[in-house]
């Protein structure tokens, strides 16, 4: 179209002069103008441009009538393209006060932003102007401009890229000058360097650090998202561009719902409520950095949208279920998978009340201690403080089982030392029957007498022997016995006054009780076996339901 209109070629001739920008805003006028024609005027002005071309006639006609359609006239549109080409071309080695530009490195929806010099006689340093773009100067740019000024200039936190400077150029525009932050975007920098999770949480525990800073100085960013978020080479992260954030204000008109032309967002990390214009609070921050968590993490985006338009925006971020990271990346903890969807609840009142308390949870993680993320349960909880106590609880582990093999070593010959006594005990009463016997025949009294004493000595070492096999069996026991006394209560007094022990505590009661019972059922029983016996049932007995101590509560 633009081929084919006289009115438009003096607009492609880029001479990077300001006069060539005027010309080119007053050129496209005739244009603007022909938009809003009647029809009949429309036509005959394109027939005669078009010089009998029914195609090019025809892409015009639908083309300005979209335009209409649009609200948004071509003069603006034009201008603004222009505008963007001659900024840069006018800047570039222009001085802002003691600042000389040197390239465009960045540009967003109200300004671009700089590499500049400090080049007076002071020191050289580099550093990032930022200036409100031609043909987008209204009062509300501006405004909006110096309010992001404002913001930085109460805003000092290391991983927050701090304000240098502020002023206007020759011409009215403001500009201010931020610290030029050599850096990547947080998502490349992990690919990039092949940072672990480990790494990355507690990269990102920083991140959060710097926004539960600024959500302390009453600042929510709105537009959180990894390019607003570069980390240096050293592994620093630096929070960039307030170019939408709000003060957090007791004024109702501060959070009035705002019309989806005016919501300033990005689609992949903007809360529900951000898309359907309802109030911001710091809870907004929170779902944008579950966003980058998730994509930290997985390596993937929490959404994939397809299509930009308002109706499906809205459908995605408002009530698609947001699959686990965990299914993105193979490997990914549980913790981690509750963390980030806690984060990106949709209900603000669900999410992680403070970036706080998000930061603490990843702490928690790294930590190996229950999250807030994560449903309680003695299972989950147990499962943490033996992964937290791994050296206490497998000694733990190692000194029952020792008790259980001496136990059982015990009991054998405990066994053994009672079939030798009642072996003892029938040989014995052989003897005796013998003797009898003899003398009830009348088998010479000497010899049979020398036979049956003879007997009686074996049956008497046998019974000696036996006697002694059960005192070392007892002895075994009672030895057992006060083993198990002092280490396994030991063993209890140590971690009774750990967090979350209760469930080994009760673990370490019900063994010691399985070897008293076994105990009592398999030794035989003298005063001194019973009196260890009633001890160790009544230190039992104190841990199980002491109404003034560290008891288990078990009456």
């Amino acid at each position: 179209m633009l081929k084919a209109c006289p009115a438009t070629k003096p607009a492609f001739r880029l001479i990077p002069t300001l006069s060539a920008y005027e010309r080119l805003a007053a050129s496209t006028k005739s244009l603007s103008r022909l938009s809003r024609t009647s029809r009949k005027e429309r036509a005959a002005f394109l027939e005669q441009s078009c010089q009998g071309d029914p195609e090019l006639f025809a892409e015009i006609e639908s083309l300005l009538a979209a335009d209409l359609d649009s609200g948004r006239l071509i003069d603006s549109a034009i201008q603004l393209e222009a505008a963007r080409l001659f900024d840069t071309q006018i800047l570039i080695g222009e001085r802002l006060g003691i600042y000389r530009i040197v390239r465009e490195i960045g540009r967003g929806g109200m300004g671009s932003v700089y590499l500049a010099i400090r080049d007076d006689e002071e020191f050289r340093k580099e550093v990032a102007p930022k200036i409100v773009k031609r043909g987008m100067d209204t009062a509300e740019v501006l405004e909006r401009f110096r309010y992001e000024r404002q913001i930085l200039a109460g805003l000092e936190h290391p991983y927050i890229a701090c304000l240098f400077d502020g002023g206007s150029t020759n011409d009215g525009v403001p500009f201010f000058v931020m610290e030029y932050v050599q850096g990547r975007p947080v998502d490349v920098f992990c690919r990039e360097n092949a940072l672990d999770v480990n790494a990355r949480c507690e990269l990102f525990i920083r991140i959060l650090e710097a926004v539960a800073y600024a959500h302390r100085s009453l600042v929510v960013h709105r537009d959180l998202k990894p390019a607003n978020i570069l980390v240096t080479t050293d592994g620093t992260p630096k929070l960039l561009d307030f170019g939408v954030a709000k003060l957090i204000s007791g004024d109702p008109q501060s959070n009035r719902t705002l019309t989806a032309a005016h919501r300033p967002f990005t689609p992949g990390y903007a809360s529900p409520e951000q898309v359907r214009g309802l109030p911001i609070t710091t809870a907004t921050d929170i779902y944008s950095l579950g966003a980058i968590l998730y994509e930290v993490l997985s390596g993937q985006p929490a959404y994939k949208i397809t299509v930009h338009t308002p109706a499906e925006i809205e459908k995605v971020v408002c009530t698609t279920e947001i699959p686990r990271p965990s299914l993105h990346k193979r490997g990914l903890s549980s913790d981690l998978d509750n963390i980030a969807l806690m984060a990106m609840s949709k209900e603000p009142e669900r999410r992680y009340q403070s970036a706080d308390q998000f930061a603490e949870d990843l702490r928690h993680y790294l930590k190996g201690w229950p999250v807030v993320a994560r449903q309680d349960s003695l299972h989950y909880r147990l499962g943490k403080f033996v992964r937290r106590h791994r050296l206490q609880v497998a000694a733990a582990t190692i000194v029952a089982a020792s008790l259980v093999a001496g136990l059982a070593v015990s009991l054998a010959q405990t066994r053994r030392a009672e079939a030798a006594r009642r072996a003892a005990e029938s040989q014995r009463i052989i003897a005796v029957g013998q003797t009898s016997l003899a003398h009830a025949e009348g088998v010479a009294e000497s010899q049979q007498r020398i036979i049956a004493d003879q007997q009686r000595k074996i049956a008497n070492s046998q019974r000696d022997d036996a006697q002694h096999q059960k005192a070392l069996a007892d002895q075994r026991v009672k030895d057992i016995l006060q083993l198990a006394n002092r280490t396994l209560f030991d063993v209890h007094d140590a971690i009774e006054t750990l967090p979350g022990s209760m469930a080994a505590r009760r673990t370490i009661v019900k063994t010691t009780l399985d070897y008293l019972e076994g105990l009592q059922r398999e030794a035989g029983m003298d005063d001194q076996m019973r009196e260890a016996l009633c001890a160790a049932y009544y230190k039992i007995a104190m841990i199980q339901g002491n109404p003034q101590g560290a008891g288990l509560q078990d009456f």
